[in-house]
């Protein structure tokens, strides 16, 4: 999908640049539960980023070795919660996905500016990895808060797409048996200066198109993309207001070194947080007060490990459906949050805490 290139315009970029990761952080890099590439509880590996580097998808051979670093670098990291719950945090923002059978879910997204929950949650893997040509297409409509009062939608379709296998050259490596995974979403953007506003409808007036195409790039060894290209583009009627590029390298080296993957992978994800909260390491530093149309969860300094962003808090129901996500630093004077339960249909649910190296479930009762 060639993406035209234009400059932003004033008054646009808040905005835009706040929700475009949102859309462009659907993909969980995985495949099946047993391969090298499914994410496991505590990963962190460092992307650096680099100038973008334009490349031809449809082919066999594809080259990053001129690449120009930009300095700049970032840490995605995953938590792995139960059996049902992942967490990805990256560029500040963190997303949770569900997990059904070999289908993955991508349920909310909270950032500094921006939170999101699903109304129609996108499939965004069914299985292994789509063979190639072949796709998996989802509709996706969330909904939520720009600054914490603004309401602000999006609705459309996601595609996961397998485009080719190949040779991946990068600046210090030359991959063989690369595979090439693009997934485009593409829709419609909706925002209101009130906390509420009706539901997207076809055909509305106002709205912002936002087509995000991102393009990674797997080693048959490396459990993470080693390559990635983002695109996002905003426009109305036909116009650029905002388009955003990058390119990031995550080398086999830097991914063996960080995740140890000199050892052969286990066969299942790594399960944390089945055990209650009381009793575990992690009940002498968190603290849960529910009640009066919300849950208080307060965690205090210094857990094990705590670092910026190192903090989950995720609330979803028995069925695995996420309801609300936080997330923050325990690292100095402690950090608590509030989860309002007012508006959450009676029934049961699960409270998955993770600070550090440590995480825990604790089950709650919501009338």
């Amino acid at each position: 999908m060639p993406i035209p290139k234009r400059k932003s315009l004033p008054g646009t970029r808040l905005l835009t640049a706040a929700v475009a990761v949102s859309l462009s952080s659907f993909s969980l890099h995985a495949s099946l539960r047993a391969s090298v590439h499914w994410p496991r509880n505590g990963d962190r590996v460092t992307k650096q980023r680099y100038e973008y580097v334009e490349v031809t998808p449809d082919t066999s051979v594809w080259d990053f070795s001129h690449a120009i670093a930009t300095g700049v670098s970032h840490e995605m990291s995953w938590r792995v919660l139960g059996d049902t719950v992942l967490v990805r945090v990256e560029r500040g923002a963190q997303s949770t996905y569900t997990i059904h059978g070999d289908s993955l879910v991508w349920r909310s997204h909270e950032s500094p500016l921006i939170g999101l929950r699903d109304s129609v949650a996108p499939l965004v893997l069914c299985g292994a990895l789509p063979a190639a040509g072949d796709s998996i297409v989802s509709p996706y409509y969330f909904g939520g808060l720009y600054s914490g009062a603004n309401a602000v939608a999006f609705k459309g379709t996601h595609t996961t797409r397998t485009v080719a296998r190949g040779t991946l050259i990068l600046p210090d490596d030359t991959i063989a048996g690369a595979v090439l995974v693009r997934e485009i979403a593409d829709g419609v953007m909706k925002a209101s200066a009130q906390p509420r506003m009706a539901p997207i409808r076809a055909g509305a007036e106002g709205l912002l198109r936002h087509t995000v195409v991102t393009d990674r790039w797997y080693s048959p060894s490396c459990r993470y993309e080693v390559a990635e290209n983002l695109a996002s583009v905003y426009s109305h009627n036909g116009r650029v207001l905002q388009e955003q590029r990058a390119t990031f390298l995550c080398c086999p080296g830097v991914q063996e070194v960080a995740l140890g993957m000199f050892q052969a992978p286990p066969t299942q994800p790594a399960h944390a947080g089945r055990s209650r909260l009381v009793g575990s390491p992690l009940s002498e530093r968190v603290s849960i007060a529910a009640g009066d149309g919300g849950v208080e969860v307060m965690v205090n300094a210094g857990c094990a490990g705590a670092a910026e962003g190192d903090v989950s808090v995720i609330l979803s129901d028995t069925g695995g459906r996420v309801w609300a996500s936080r997330s923050g630093s325990a690292a100095a004077g402690g950090w608590s949050t509030r989860i309002s339960t007012s508006s959450l249909p009676p029934g049961g649910y699960i409270l998955h805490v993770s600070a550090g190296e440590e995480s825990a479930s604790e089950k709650i009762q919501i009338k």
